[in-house]
């Protein structure tokens, strides 16, 4: 059975994009994380890679809420548009 994906809204995709840094940053795996100081501080390889692949499957999700939202106003401006000219 195919199931149709939910539109994810920025907020979402933002929340998506924020927990997988997060998750990226928590692995030392992916992330050297220094006593030092920040500077110190990198992604490993893999981390890159992980970095890479995750903003390339959200990324895309992101465009297309942008999108979805920039047409829902663009639908609201026009229908507002239009019923104020019926009221004159």
């Amino acid at each position: 059975m195919i199931h149709e994906l939910k539109q994810l809204s920025q907020k979402e995709v933002m929340t998506m994009i924020e927990g997988s840094v997060k998750a990226i940053v928590d692995n030392p795996d992916y992330f050297y994380s220094s006593g030092v100081g920040p500077q110190y501080s990198k992604l490993t390889p893999s981390g890159c890679d992980m970095v890479l692949k995750t903003m390339t499957a959200l990324l895309p999700l992101l465009a297309q809420a942008k999108e979805r939202d920039l047409d829902e106003r663009a639908k609201s401006i026009t229908w507002n548009s239009l019923q104020e000219e019926d009221i004159q």
